[in-house]
């Protein structure tokens, strides 16, 4: 099977580390991207969670993340 997980927030990477590791283990294909927010990035790879960066935070402010 082919799964796709979206770290966006810290403590994400703490919560599905065991699962993608589990999963991998199984034989699935394992896609993870993250969002430059926080400690994500600094987390996935103190933690040895190979991921894709994409985007970053845009504030708490609705216009701005419209602006994608």
């Amino acid at each position: 099977m082919r799964v796709w997980v979206d770290l966006t927030n810290s403590p994400h990477v703490l919560v599905m580390r065991p699962l993608i590791d589990a999963m991998l283990e199984d034989g699935h294909e394992v896609e993870v991207t993250a969002r430059d927010f926080a400690q994500t990035l600094e987390l996935c790879e103190r933690l040895g969670v190979a991921h894709t960066a994409v985007g970053h935070h845009r504030g708490g402010r609705l216009a701005s993340k419209g602006l994608g």
